[in-house]
C-alpha cells in the first residue's frame, strides 16, 4: 500500500490481493472532461521509475490536466500503480514480489469496479519512464493482446548483461538479489530483450505498437538505440 495523494482529480482506490493476502492501493487521475461523459473511457497505465512510486503523481497529473485543457492530449483516465521503489516491474524469482501479477491479473480488472473501464471495447495503453520504461517494454511484449499501444521512455537497464555505470552499482546488487536472485538467466528471460524473443517465436503474433522514447544526451541512450535494432534487424524479428 502507498499513501495518500492529495491532487487534483486523483482517487486512490484499494482491493484485498489473493496473490500477496493483504491491501494493495493505487490511483486514479479522471480529467474533468469526464464529469458527465458515460461512454467507455480511454485510459493509460503509468508505470513509475525507481524510487518515484507516488513523487511523480501529482506534477504528472497536473500537467496531463493542462494538456487536455489545451486540446494537446486527448481525454483519459491515467492509472499509477505501485511498483515498489525496485522492481522493474517483474516478479521477483522467490516469489516475494509479484508486481508483475498483481498488475495484470487483479489491478487491471479491479478498474471495472471503479469507472467504465472496458477493454473489450477501448484497450488500455501502457506507458512508464526508466524503471516503468522497461515495465512497459517487457509487458507488451509478454501480454500483447492486453494493450492498444505502449510507449519506453528512456527505458532501463536493457543489456543482457545487466551492466551499469558504477555509479548504480549498489542498486544493480539489489535488483540481483532481490528481483533476479542473482540468477543472470532469469534475467535475460523477463527482460524487454527476452520477451521479445518468446514474441517472436509465436506463431501467431497478435499486432503490437511499441514506441521507444529517449533523449539523445540520456544515460540509457545508447541502450535503447541497440534495443531498438534489436527489434528491427536482431534475432527478436518483430
Amino acid at each position: 500500500s502507498t499513501q495518500l495523494v492529495q491532487a487534483k482529480n486523483v482517487t486512490q482506490y484499494r482491493f484485498r490481493s489473493k496473490i500477496v493476502k493483504e491491501e494493495v492501493t493505487y490511483h486514479v487521475f479522471m480529467p474533468t472532461q469526464f464529469g458527465s461523459y458515460t461512454g467507455p473511457i480511454p485510459t493509460l497505465i503509468w508505470l513509475h521509475g525507481s524510487f518515484a512510486t507516488i513523487s511523480s503523481i501529482k506534477p504528472l497529473s497536473t500537467y496531463l490536466q493542462k494538456a487536455m485543457d489545451n486540446k494537446r492530449l486527448k481525454p483519459m483516465a491515467v492509472i499509477f500503480p505501485n511498483g515498489i521503489n525496485q522492481s522493474l516491474w517483474v516478479n521477483s524469482k522467490d516469489g516475494r514480489f509479484p508486481v508483475e501479477d498483481v498488475l495484470v491479473k487483479e489491478l487491471i480488472p479491479d478498474l471495472k469496479n471503479h469507472f467504465n473501464f472496458l477493454p473489450s471495447r477501448i484497450k488500455p495503453m501502457l506507458a512508464g519512464f526508466s524503471m516503468g520504461g522497461y515495465g512497459a517494454a517487457r509487458l507488451t511484449f509478454k501480454y500483447p493482446h492486453l494493450f492498444s499501444k505502449s510507449i519506453a521512455i528512456a527505458a532501463g537497464p536493457l543489456n543482457e548483461d545487466f551492466k551499469t555505470s558504477s555509479s548504480n552499482e549498489a542498486q544493480r546488487e539489489v535488483l540481483l538479489a532481490d528481483i533476479f536472485g542473482y540468477d543472470m538467466d532469469y534475467y535475460r528471460a523477463v527482460n524487454p530483450r527476452g520477451e521479445a524473443l518468446k514474441f517472436s517465436k509465436k506463431p501467431y503474433k497478435p499486432n503490437l505498437n511499441l514506441t521507444i522514447i529517449v533523449g539523445d544526451v540520456d544515460k540509457t541512450f545508447e541502450e535503447n538505440e541497440r534495443f531498438s535494432d534489436y527489434l528491427k534487424i536482431g534475432r527478436a524479428h518483430v
